[in-house]
């Protein structure tokens, strides 16, 4: 039955390959990309996964108006129950590292949680994202100072979260158990499990997810050796230093955790100071670009 179950898994993601590209922004209002996910009602009957307008009791709107993905439109979740969904992204780039972002909110109690994996291998193994993190140098975080989510429990409305997978898909040492470099195809897996408690909650609901690949030019740059960020964390302004010696021109982009560019602006030179006094304290992602692709790409922290 298993193999019978990743075969047809397979067949679907086989179907839809041809609608490939390197980055997506999904709001679920859009169809274009709906044909990415599969909702896994053979193993689990009775999934609930759905994408629709909330109109529940604590999910009521979407981020991005008026559909959201979510378990269950309408009704409450009934107890011990598993709902799965499945999405895909074909590579478009020969160098390249993975990433994934959304927004979310979460209603249940301490029973209720939430499950993200991701298979390099078309579906013959799988990496929980959150737990083997550190195993598989992960860069997980949350919007704000909030620590790693658990996808336990409940959250105060909408939050958001970024998974980074640079340092997995650009290692060439081979000493992960996977390897996510040769990926030409990777597989996301998303489970919810209801406790035993009989309450009426809403779940896991999902908008505004952005996936994708992006190319690191034709020399694979490393993202922390050509660029020196300080301080970080860092209050209204920051240094950046490039340290290429063959650097002489590019574009500074920095971007929330929803994949927002927030600041963009045009560099000369090795050293400069960013002025943010307009962006709100949280996390951000500086990148570095030339005509040849990305220079490099890092994480920073305002107070």
């Amino acid at each position: 039955m298993k193999k019978y179950y990743f075969f047809i898994l397979h067949l679907f993601f086989l179907c839809t390959a041809a609608n490939g590209q390197g980055f997506y922004h999904i709001t679920f209002d859009d169809t274009s990309y709906l044909n990415r996910f599969y909702f896994d009602t053979l193993q689990n009957p009775n999934c609930k996964w759905q994408i629709g307008k909330p109109s529940k009791t604590v999910f009521n709107t979407a981020l991005t108006q008026p559909r959201a993905l979510l378990t269950d439109t309408l009704n409450p979740l009934p107890t011990n129950d598993t709902s799965v969904f499945y999405f895909y992204h074909k590579n478009q780039h020969v160098n390249y590292f993975f990433y994934l972002s959304f927004a979310y909110q979460m209603h249940g109690d301490s029973t209720y949680y939430g499950l993200i994996e991701m298979s390099p291998d078309k579906g013959q193994n799988w990496v929980n994202l959150l737990t083997d993190d550190t195993l598989y140098d992960i860069d997980v975080f949350e919007w704000g100072y909030l620590p790693k989510p658990t996808l336990k429990g409940s959250t105060s409305g909408w939050t958001a979260m970024t998974i980074d997978m640079f340092n997995w898909n650009t290692d060439n040492s081979n000493k992960y158990p996977l390897s996510l470099q040769n990926a030409d195809t990777v597989i996301y897996r998303f489970t919810y499990i209801s406790g035993n408690s009989f309450g009426l909650y809403d779940g896991w609901m999902i908008d505004d997810l952005d996936h994708g690949d992006h190319s690191m030019s034709i020399i694979e740059f490393s993202k922390n050796n050509f660029l020196h960020i300080y301080p970080n964390p860092y209050a209204n302004k920051f240094t950046l230093q490039v340290k290429d010696t063959r650097f002489t021109q590019g574009t500074l982009m920095l971007k929330n955790i929803l994949g927002e560019t927030c600041l963009q602006t045009h560099i000369q030179g090795t050293q400069h100071t960013i002025e943010t006094e307009n962006l709100p304290a949280g996390n951000y992602i500086l990148e570095v670009h030339t005509e040849k692709g990305m220079l490099g790409r890092q994480k920073i922290m305002k107070h």
